[in-house]
């Protein structure tokens, strides 16, 4: 018997737990080049079974890995689920809203602050109108942020390109994903001819496999333009290095969308055909004549005599709550089918919850988060906001650091912004949506808590809520000299806005009390806090005030 059957049969009577008659002597090894013990090494996810099917995954060279037909066909269904499935639209404007919102917004951080502010009013010249900030005129700077996570999400990616006004400012053209791809040609003769080894995709890469150029269409043949990288704002989410485009976040959930689809359309059928009948007349066994399934609201024209001279139609009847006649051995039977099973909607949800753990986020977050509780909520938001932060991150990086630094350049080189003093003229900060909660209340005054001991700064607490530091800060500033003018202007002091805040020190100051002396201000425990808030003005007073109460129960 040779080695490799004597091993088999050892396998196989350890995996019945029967022991060899006599030890077998360790054996050469018996691998194949590349394909280890038995082809397997071990592993037996890498095995053939019978109990599954074949996995077909041909191409692991992830540079070609999708075609440009495979590409199509993702985009085609995606634009389909997208123009008629609710929980595909769900997928694609919900999380771009979530990312995007009303826009993320910049904030100037070099150490030159009189420049950032001329920065910050320049750049909102050209970014806050769609007919200066976009070629085309459909989008601001803020409304493009959404578009672009939309048209990323739906299609796999999106591209600007960035150009310039006939004044020499920034300017950028938007296009989607179909508008980027290998041209049709007739012939080497045309002129048109590239080499399929450099352009996949629509996208040229050197020999490091980095993009140095996109070829974007113009809906005809052998019509094209080919545009430098470094002219392009390219929106994608590279899973993997050798990726030259990105990919639709339906591609996971293509066949279990249209699924859904088909199994919603099912159950509709269903209901209808069995809420098309309401009733049936059944005769008994032995009767003669064969019962009849009638329609509710079908027109049955079935008459019934009146009179000698009216007759009337059965939907008459019905219509007044009345019942046909029943003959003997008749019975009426009402049609209770239930449609959907309950299995059927369970089948559903399983669907959906499979769709969106693909795209990265919690089912209940898109589909039913009316099911949770508390704090299993707070957990799916929290779960959600590492999301978004991880997509805004990507926002900023791939999108609106390069549109900042590459408007504000324009507007140096053009000289309607002057030179800045720090060299790093390109620093900035980007100020995000307000983050999502459910609970405002409580997670508010743990902030506030956490203000107060230094845990947080203001600029990271108003971060939170979509606010800018430097602008509230100014703003609250502003306010407060007005509150203090106002206040000079009628006669009045800061004592009397602290009386109309508490009501309850407000005897203490009757007859023109002044607030400043210490003799005056209330010793009864419940008021001094109060009171004490009035003197942190003035220190002395304040002291004066704590040795008054010190002495007052020894008085007492």
């Amino acid at each position: 018997m040779s080695r490799s059957r004597q091993q088999r049969r050892a396998a196989a009577r350890a995996l019945t737990a029967q022991a060899p008659a006599t030890p077998l002597a360790p054996a050469a090894s018996t691998s194949f080049p590349g394909l280890g013990q038995w082809g397997t090494n071990g592993h037996q996810g890498a095995a053939a079974s019978r109990s599954r099917g074949y996995v077909y995954f041909p191409e692991l060279d992830t540079r070609r890995e999708i075609s440009s037909y495979t590409r199509t066909e993702l985009l085609r269904k995606a634009r389909f689920l997208y123009a008629n499935h609710g929980i595909a639209k769900r997928v694609i404007n919900g999380l771009a809203r979530m990312v995007a919102g009303t826009g993320l917004a910049p904030q100037a951080a070099t150490k030159d602050k009189a420049w950032n502010a001329l920065a910050e009013k320049e750049f909102a010249q050209r970014a806050e109108s769609p007919f200066v900030f976009d070629v085309g005129g459909r989008y601001d700077f803020y409304k493009s942020q959404q578009a672009l996570m939309r048209f990323r999400f739906r299609d796999g990616d999106a591209s600007a390109i960035l150009t310039e006004s006939a004044a020499g400012l920034g300017r950028l053209a938007f296009y989607e994903s179909h508008q980027i791809g290998n041209t049709t040609f007739t012939g080497m003769g045309s002129g048109f001819g590239f080499d399929q080894d450099q352009w996949r995709d629509g996208v040229r890469h050197d020999a490091q496999n980095a993009a140095i150029q996109y070829r974007y269409l113009s809906g005809e043949p052998d019509k094209f333009q080919d545009v430098p990288a470094r002219d392009v704002i390219f929106f994608a989410d590279y899973e993997r290095a050798g990726q030259s485009r990105g990919l639709t976040v339906l591609a996971h959930a293509i066949n279990n969308l249209l699924d859904t689809a088909e199994i919603t359309g099912y159950i509709k059928t269903g209901v209808k055909l069995s809420n098309q009948y309401g009733y049936w007349i059944e005769k008994a066994t032995g009767t003669s004549g064969a019962g009849k399934f009638e329609s509710v609201g079908s027109g049955v024209t079935e008459t019934v005599a009146v009179s000698d001279t009216q007759n009337i139609t059965l939907e008459k009847v019905y219509g007044g709550g009345q019942i046909p006649d029943l003959k003997p051995g008749e019975s009426l039977k009402f049609n209770s089918a239930s449609h959907p099973h309950p299995n059927q909607l369970t089948l559903l949800e399983f669907l959906i919850r499979d769709i969106a753990w693909g795209v990265g986020v919690s089912p209940e977050l898109l589909w039913n988060i009316a099911a949770l509780g508390g704090a299993n909520t707070r957990f799916v938001l929290a779960d959600a906001q590492g999301w978004i932060e991880e997509q805004q991150a990507d926002l900023v990086r791939l999108y609106c650091q390069r549109v900042w630094v590459y408007f504000i350049a324009k507007s140096m080189k053009a000289g309607r912004l002057p030179k800045c003093q720090d060299a790093e003229w390109w620093n900035c900060n980007w100020i995000t949506p307000p983050r999502l909660t459910v609970d405002f209340g409580r997670e508010g005054q743990l902030q506030l808590d956490q203000l107060k001991m230094g845990v947080i700064t203001y600029s990271r607490l108003l971060g939170w809520q979509g606010q800018d530091f430097q602008t509230h800060t100014d703003k609250w500033l502003d306010e407060l000299a007005y509150v203090k003018n106002g206040l000079a202007e009628r006669g009045l002091s800061w004592t009397d806005l602290a009386q109309w805040r508490n009501p309850s020190i407000q005897p203490q100051f009757a007859g023109g009390a002044s607030a400043s002396t210490a003799d005056t201000l209330p010793t009864d425990p419940g008021q001094a806090n109060a009171a004490l808030a009035d003197l942190l003005r003035d220190p002395a007073q304040a002291a004066a005030y704590l040795a008054r109460l010190k002495a007052q129960p020894e008085a007492a």
